[in-house]
């Protein structure tokens, strides 16, 4: 009972944020912009402090900026109208009669396991898809508080860093596993110190980063080959573990990493009827110039949030080369170190061809992942002693020469300021603007006692939000009968315009006891059907996402003599 008490307080509570919502936008653009300006512009009697106080302020930095953005980011995450892709997950733990039919589904999704089984357990203690809500609030938290205690950068720049695009917006109010791969990753950051006496940390971070996400599976895989690496070409290194590890250490971090990667695979690996980005037949083996140099921009796209016109082939050429130039200078950078610039090189090719050869991303939520390996290798790039690898000097521009350390600090900049800009605009914009108009209408048939009403919901491909806020299954003629979430699976749904939808409705009525039922569309019903009356009962259009609209109406039949007695 409290539980229930508890989820209509938040959920009321996060609507009354949603009516709000464009006060406290610009309310928090200026607070933010303000706060980033007094962090990052010190006032220079502060260089007057003690030492004492001076090794002390990071810290002191960290206690305020991540409660800071914890505060935020719940006033974001209660207000965020989820769209399908979030529910999703929730819907396939909350209609899985066992763990093993929930992985099973899973297996459909392209993503590991990891994210559904935190979301079945928070789900055992709270039905309520806030629960996973707050779950990804507190991962998205502990990330950036990991990111605070243990990196290496400077104050300014984590703080631009924390309130960018990827760890203030896209990683942090949209509830996806994406937030598992960023947290993993730097988690694999913190502990990658500890190798110089034992592996099992590091076999731990990697094993969970490769059931986290499939792009962070890639990026642990490369993390695991610089590893290996690191070993065979750094005898120093090797003496060093070997005289400090126990004599079970690399054994048991082999077992640990390679049972993670096994369960890993197990998931990743589609079924044979998948229909997920192609199922199994789904790589592109093929040379295409086009696609080759739309990849090549997602690394413009990762460091800048700018995507060139992939039907422009100047725009492509031209976006490739900065993108490429940005990835060499910072290539450069790393070169100081060789396993830290090896890390770079190996998983940002991995993914690349990745991109290339299986699945090229359609958001910055997907090539992101590039712009996180760049913050990790800078941030192991710290770990190095002694001498440098390969140093480089200076640099030539336009036929200009430049200081190396110059140009690194100008680029990492203009990247940080960037996401920054966009973190700021989104999280703001997320506020003001629904993401998806499900919650809206899921508030219009409870408010209006409609729960109940027997719904038909088309497409089912963008109807999961909707199922989630209602907490019940939908009838889908795509699946000619009830269902909730969506698998990509070859055979399960059959294509159908909006007269087809019309006709099972007909065929229905008189066997679901009902003289009425509640038809929810994406789009406005523009087709009529005989011995069917038609009411238009409300739309939902403000949303962010366009597919996400809903149209409801009344359907009932115009011969009485047929409804169900």
């Amino acid at each position: 009972m409290r539980f229930r008490i508890l989820s209509r307080m938040i959920w009321n509570g996060s609507v009354a944020i949603h009516c709000w919502g464009s006060m406290i936008a610009i309310a928090l653009n200026v607070t933010l912009l303000a706060i980033t300006l007094q962090i990052t512009r010190l006032p220079t009697t502060l260089m007057a402090f003690s030492n004492l106080r001076s090794r002390l302020q990071p810290f002191s930095t960290a206690q305020f900026i991540i409660p800071l953005f914890a505060t935020l980011g719940l006033i974001g995450i209660l207000h965020h109208d989820m769209w399908r892709d979030e529910m999703n997950t929730w819907l396939i733990v909350r209609d899985s009669a066992s763990v093993g039919e929930m992985l099973g589904y899973v297996n459909y999704q392209g993503h590991p396991a990891l994210w559904a089984l935190l979301v079945a357990s928070v789900q055992q203690v709270w039905h309520h898809p806030i629960a996973m809500q707050l779950l990804h609030w507190a991962l998205g938290t502990g990330a950036i508080a990991i990111f605070w205690l243990h990196s290496p950068f400077s104050r300014w720049q984590k703080v631009l860093f924390t309130f960018g695009y990827i760890p203030f917006y896209e990683y942090f109010l949209i509830s996806r596993p994406y937030v598992l791969g960023m947290l993993c990753l730097f988690l694999f950051c913190a502990v990658y110190p500890t190798r110089k006496r034992t592996y099992i940390w590091v076999a731990i971070a990697l094993g969970l980063m490769a059931n986290s996400h499939a792009f962070a599976a890639i990026i642990s895989l490369a993390a695991a080959i610089t590893l290996g690496l690191e070993w065979v070409l750094d005898a120093q290194h090797r003496s060093a573990y070997l005289a400090q590890a126990k004599r079970y250490d690399l054994w048991l971090s082999f077992v640990i990493i390679g049972g993670l990667y096994g369960f890993a695979f197990v998931i990743l690996n589609p079924p044979i009827d998948s229909a997920n980005v192609g199922g199994r037949d789904g790589w592109n083996l093929v040379w295409e110039s086009r696609r080759f140099f739309r990849v090549l921009g997602r690394l413009l796209g990762a460091y800048t949030l700018i995507i060139p016109n992939s039907r422009r082939w100047l725009d492509l050429i031209l976006c490739d080369i900065v993108g490429i130039s940005m990835a060499v200078i910072m290539g450069m950078k790393l070169m100081r170190d060789r396993t830290s610039f090896l890390f770079f090189t190996l998983a940002t090719g991995f993914l690349l061809s990745f991109f290339y050869l299986r699945f090229m991303g359609h958001g910055t939520r997907h090539y992101a992942f590039v712009y996180l390996i760049l913050m990790a290798a800078l941030w192991l790039a710290q770990d190095h002693f002694g001498p440098p690898w390969y140093s480089i000097k200076t640099i030539k521009i336009l036929g200009r020469k430049f200081s190396l350390e110059t140009a690194y600090s100008l680029l990492l900049s203009l990247i940080l300021s960037v996401h920054l800009v966009g973190g700021l605009y989104r999280f703001t914009l997320d506020l003001s603007v629904p993401f998806s108009a499900a919650r809206a209408t899921a508030v219009y048939l409870q408010k209006s006692n409609l729960n109940d009403e027997f719904m038909v919901a088309s497409p089912d491909t963008n109807m999961a939000a909707l199922a989630g806020y209602l907490d019940r299954q939908l009838y889908y003629p795509e699946l000619q009968g009830l269902g909730s979430f969506t698998i990509f699976q070859q055979g399960r749904r059959i294509a159908v315009n909006q007269r087809d939808i019309l006709r099972q409705i007909r065929t229905l009525i008189p066997t679901i006891g009902t003289c009425r039922v509640v038809l929810v569309l994406v789009e406005p019903l523009e087709t009529e059907l005989p011995r069917l009356d038609i009411e238009p009962l409300a739309e939902f259009t403000d949303s962010w996402h366009r597919s996400e609209r809903m149209y409801l109406y009344w359907v009932t039949p115009t011969r009485k003599a047929r409804c169900p007695s």
